[in-house]
């Protein structure tokens, strides 16, 4: 998995406020390795073209912005289970996530060690975890809407205002 895919989440644990790479587009052929690195788009003829790099810094975006949206959310969720669930993706499954390659990389390991705690299984079960709180307080979105809509139909105060 290239780091990419996980820069956004990174910098939302570390609270960071942007991420950014080395190399986006450099050197005389950006076609070709530059110095140990590899562009993230390519010059086109009319536009950049993208790479696997600027899909994964794409995606690790997207899931920084699930995951901003969820934390928000929790201040509205009124299942005191679904709150729990939100909490602990943000306070333990995303440290446990980012925290580990973290570690590897400050004591040296190399990119194969990295790859090891942080690979696609790993993004992938932190994926589903957000996805079912996401689904979760969608749910119960719904249900309050559904709630209230009932509530303004026999509130006799809301019937006189709509005729």
């Amino acid at each position: 998995m290239s780091p990419a895919t996980t820069a956004a989440l990174f910098a939302l644990r570390w609270g960071a406020t942007g991420i950014g790479f080395w190399c986006y587009n450099i050197g005389a052929d950006s076609w070709q390795r530059v110095a140990n690195d590899y562009p993230i788009v390519y010059p086109g003829r009319t536009k950049p073209v993208t790479s696997r790099r600027w899909e994964a810094v794409r995606e690790g975006i997207e899931d920084f912005r699930m995951l901003a949206a969820l934390r928000k959310s929790e201040a509205t969720v009124r299942d005191s289970a679904l709150k729990r669930r939100i909490r602990r993706l943000s306070e333990v499954t995303l440290p446990a996530f980012t925290d580990r390659s973290h570690q590897e990389v400050l004591v040296g390991l190399g990119r194969a060690a990295f790859s090891e705690s942080k690979n696609d299984a790993t993004l992938a079960a932190f994926r589903s975890e957000m996805l079912d709180c996401i689904e979760a307080v969608c749910r119960e979105q719904v249900k309050t809407s559904r709630r209230e809509q009932q509530a303004r139909r026999t509130d006799p105060h809301t019937q006189q205002e709509l005729r």
